[in-house]
């Protein structure tokens, strides 16, 4: 069963001021990651319960925010992630300090958190919706309701393979991936990555 002092942790960190000062702030990482590993038999053990741990956290914020308003908080995140992965491998020779590394692999780790999380409340955002309409819908009718929105399935619709019993590739169709790679530099001109897909399957 989920602690759920866990959703007051959660809820620190979305009240919590910007302005942390980066010692506290590494202090309630630590905490947390410590938590973390004390309650790891307790933890979700698939991506249904994981859904289900998310959507009771931020149930009350569900009812209130739009898919929009979630979703925007979810391209944020995802902004967040990307200043902290660049920041993985950026270092000026001035500012290095000991430790430096693993911190900005923590706080990477912890903007990954924030965006699966935000991911998990919108698709139970759309499983919310998608119960109002059925309400509206089947009211004073026999027929079924739709099957809730999971983020299991939506992963399985688009990489599951039912003749397979496997994931696969949706462009190729096979297990392991076999479609070519081709990486263009953003300042390279469009029509050195034309050039590149010539030729390729």
């Amino acid at each position: 069963m989920w602690d759920y002092s866990m959703s007051i942790l959660v809820s620190v960190e979305c009240t919590r001021p910007k302005a942390e000062a980066t010692v506290a702030r590494r202090k309630r990482i630590e905490a947390l990651r410590n938590y973390s590993t004390m309650i790891h038999s307790e933890k979700p053990k698939g991506i249904d319960e994981w859904q289900g741990m998310f959507g009771e956290i931020f149930e009350a914020n569900l009812a209130t925010l739009s898919l929009k308003d979630i979703a925007l908080h979810l391209m944020e995140e995802l902004g967040e992630a990307s200043n902290a992965m660049i920041r993985m491998y950026s270092y000026k020779e001035e500012t290095f300090r000991s430790g430096e590394p693993n911190w900005r692999q923590t706080n990477l780790e912890t903007q990954l958190a924030d965006v699966f999380s935000w991911l998990f409340a919108l698709v139970a955002r759309l499983d919310l919706s998608r119960h109002a309409k059925d309400k509206e819908r089947l009211y004073g009718s026999t027929s079924v309701p739709a099957p809730p929105v999971r983020l299991s399935g939506i992963i399985w619709g688009r990489y599951g393979s039912e003749e397979m019993h496997s994931f696969r590739c949706p462009f190729c169709g096979k297990i392991v991936c076999s479609c070519a790679i081709i990486m263009v530099p953003a300042t390279r001109p469009p029509g050195e990555l034309k050039g590149k897909f010539q030729g390729v399957n």
